[in-house]
């Protein structure tokens, strides 16, 4: 793949997603950076099937109840006047209505426990090869689909390196 450059910054643009045509692109990097044999919960011939595919299906790795739990919490918060007023959350200008909130770990306890949850936590350090942090995390509300919880976005800047944020599974993911 060659990286396409901006014309008005002169910042090679390794994530040509941007343009008119769509563009089929090489992985420039790989999706499991830790050993297929490396000890964890995902099995190797799932790792080899994420490498494959980039995406890993795992059925109930939350419970029914936990999710119960977590939508419950998303209902608080959006409709929580102090989260709706603190400058992490996003409103939209006609409804009022929360849109998304940031940093959804560090306001919420409940969520808090979900990203440290070893069920996650063991997975992300056995695909990346690495320990693991959390690089964003937020809720976004989306009318039709209702409240999704992300802890990041498949989105590039221009003047971003690939291996800008080694820590991270989207910088890791996003060159597919």
């Amino acid at each position: 793949m060659t990286a396409t450059t901006d014309t008005t910054t002169g910042i090679p643009d390794l994530y040509p997603s941007r343009g008119t045509a769509e563009v089929l692109t090489p992985r420039q990097d790989p999706v499991v950076w830790g050993a297929p044999d490396a000890p964890g919960p995902v099995a190797p011939a799932d790792l080899l099937s994420f490498e494959r595919d980039g995406f890993l299906a795992i059925d109930e790795l939350i419970t029914d109840d936990e999710v119960a739990v977590y939508r419950n919490e998303l209902n608080r918060l959006v409709n929580d006047e102090d989260i709706r007023a603190d400058e992490r959350s996003i409103v939209e200008p006609k409804s009022q209505e929360i849109r998304s909130v940031f940093e959804v770990h560090k306001i919420s306890e409940v969520f808090a426990r979900l990203v440290r949850d070893e069920r996650v936590v063991g997975r992300a350090r056995q695909i990346l090869g690495s320990d693991v942090y959390v690089h964003q995390s937020r809720i976004n509300v989306k009318p039709g689909f209702g409240p999704v919880v992300s802890t990041g976005t498949r989105t590039s800047r221009r003047g971003t390196p690939r291996t800008a944020c080694r820590g991270c599974a989207r910088c890791r993911s996003r060159s597919r």
